[in-house]
């Protein structure tokens, strides 16, 4: 799992076909019971990497916690090939480098799609030059989203191509590549979003996020990938440093997985518990940033159409879990999305309290209108 707050992003490490989950916290549908369906947050795109590479050898994976970055390496056919994907919360993109121990060796097809349409959810995915717009419209409260991938290869060739309303890209003989990912919806933190009781109104007015989704990709791609680098570094280790701790633990030879599987049965490994401690701060980073959505019930990661609960706001312990590190590991402002949020929301909560004082306890309302607020149990971002 990664993250920058305007997307969250399940990188899965496939060298036949690498597949990348990227969720958008306001792409939202109803959340009314409908037999089994639930609704709620929906997947926003299911990304394709194709290299047809079968007959591998040496392969690796990891996600480095201090940088927040991650690898995928392994060989082929003698050419030893590498991924390194980062999310940048200043640059607001996905970055993903490709590169090739052996210039020209360097092939795949880009092929993003759109999950869920139909049922409310529709839109297309198209090729055109070195970008792929992935846009549509879910119906429910007609939010309007956007994803842009775009492709950056040294050597070799370039072909888009479309058919069926199915875009990609296909990059061969190149010595590497860069991609880059930005995505958006037309929601903004506004009151009127909350008190707009028609749900297909509720965000009329709100520009199409094609330019701000165009604006984002573009000044990202006038910096070099190691200016991208840099800065995500720069933004990322200013928090995650502020805190380690020591159990005095010694690292083990045997991968993370084993060490998680061998825990419950009593093989205590203080390295799994420094490793799980500085791990809630990493997603904490990845899912609360100023500008953007708060974590909700799954953080910023959902790959569902009917995810557990409805991917809400749930405010009896929930809520208070996912913040749980960001005061006591000394990381305060990952706060501040959630504080936007509330702000947002707390006119239609100050409406809640006064009709309930003037339904259960007249006597006691403020002439003046000052009732407090009264929040429920969940919420979400309409």
């Amino acid at each position: 799992p990664m993250g920058n707050g305007y997307m969250g992003v399940n990188v899965f490490g496939g060298t036949a076909s690498e597949r990348i989950q990227i969720t958008e916290n306001s792409l939202y549908d109803s959340t009314e019971g409908r037999g089994l369906r639930r609704g709620g947050l929906n997947n926003f795109a299911e990304v394709y990497l194709d290299f047809g590479h079968n007959n591998t050898s040496n392969y690796e994976r990891e996600l480095n916690l201090n940088e927040g970055i991650s690898h995928v390496k392994y060989e082929q056919d003698g050419v030893a090939y590498s991924r390194e994907y980062f999310t940048s919360y200043p640059d607001k993109v996905m970055a993903i480098r490709l590169s090739a121990s052996k210039a020209g060796t360097l092939s795949f097809t880009l092929r993003p799609t759109i999950p869920f349409l139909g049922s409310g959810k529709s839109g297309s995915v198209v090729a055109k030059g070195d970008t792929i717009t992935l846009s549509g419209v879910m119906s429910y409260f007609n939010v309007k989203f956007e994803g842009q991938f775009k492709v950056i290869p040294a050597g070799g060739t370039m072909k888009a191509a479309n058919s069926q309303s199915q875009g990609t890209i296909t990059v061969s003989d190149a010595d590497n590549a860069v991609i880059l990912i930005a995505v958006g919806t037309n929601y903004k933190f506004d009151p009127k979003v909350f008190l707009t009781t028609e749900n297909a109104e509720k965000l009329a007015g709100f520009p199409h996020p094609h330019a701000k989704v165009t604006g984002y990709l573009a000044k990202a791609a006038a910096k070099p990938y190691e200016k991208l680098l840099a800065n995500h570094k720069a933004d990322y280790t200013e928090l995650y440093d502020r805190v380690s701790l020591d159990l005095s633990a010694t690292e083990p030879a045997i991968c993370t997985d084993e060490l998680v599987d061998a825990y419950p049965a009593g093989v205590s490994s203080r390295y799994l518990e420094e490793l799980a401690f500085q791990f809630g701060r990493y997603m904490l980073i990845c899912s609360s940033r100023a500008g953007t959505l708060p974590p909700h019930l799954q953080g910023i990661w959902n790959v569902y159409s009917d995810p557990p609960w409805a991917s809400q706001y749930l405010h009896d312990t929930n809520l208070q879990m996912a913040y749980a590190p960001a005061f006591c590991t000394n990381m305060p402002e990952l706060f501040e999305c959630y504080i936007d949020y509330f702000n947002a929301y707390v006119p239609l909560q100050r409406l809640h309290a006064t009709q309930y004082i003037k339904q259960f306890n007249p006597s006691q309302l403020d002439p003046s209108g000052d009732n407090g607020w009264a929040g429920p149990f969940w919420t979400n971002p309409y």
